[in-house]
């Protein structure tokens, strides 16, 4: 089908009810240049919703360049490649849960910011996972303690910015995956990295 290229100006919002855009494509790359918002319109893209899958390529190459919005999950199943540039004035909210980084070659490459909501948040079959300077990975979003990043490989350079939420209180030290331990020492917001750092 050849190259695709969708531009999103700073003052459009694209919405819609399964993924705010979809792409598709056997021959050429799709590139989406969002400056706007992206989004599904069952997701807030508050912390406290678990939100919904707000990008979808079904097969093909693509590539989202995001200087804007993006708000809600990714799903790259059947593609050959997909990469995310998260560029600096961008700010993606992924939803909570599973996200479908179910590709052949998935690349998530962050100079904005990431805002993790509250919860569990696995990037399932992300091959490669930079946070470049100046690239800020926020789980303080949520208001608890007990928010989590899961990912397989994770690289990040000099200057990379993250935020976490701690809660002191003993009482609140009670869950494995959270401290791990009841030493009393409270809990933590964590990334866990289950393939190489």
């Amino acid at each position: 089908t050849g190259d695709i290229e969708i531009n999103i100006a700073p003052t459009a919002s694209v919405r819609g009810n399964h993924f705010g855009v979809a792409t598709e494509t056997t021959t050429g790359l799709a590139t989406v240049n969002n400056s706007g918002l992206i989004s599904n319109t069952a997701d807030t893209g508050a912390a406290h919703d678990s939100g919904a899958t707000g990008f979808r390529a079904f097969s093909g190459r693509a590539v989202i360049n995001n200087s804007g919005r993006l708000i809600g999950g990714i799903d790259s199943t059947g593609t050959d490649s997909f990469t995310l540039n998260n560029l600096a004035t961008g700010v993606w909210t992924p939803s909570a849960g599973v996200i479908a980084f179910n590709g052949t070659n998935d690349i998530v490459d962050n100079s904005g910011r990431i805002n993790l909501r509250t919860g569990w948040t696995l990037f399932n079959g992300l091959e490669t996972f930079v946070n470049q300077p100046g690239g800020h990975i926020d789980l303080s979003y949520g208001p608890g303690a007990t928010d989590h990043l899961e990912l397989a490989n994770f690289a990040t350079t000099n200057g990379s910015q993250f935020s976490f939420n701690f809660d002191a209180a003993g009482a609140n030290n009670s869950g494995a995956g959270f401290d791990n331990s009841t030493d009393g020492l409270g809990t933590a917001d964590t990334i866990v990295v289950t393939g190489t750092s």
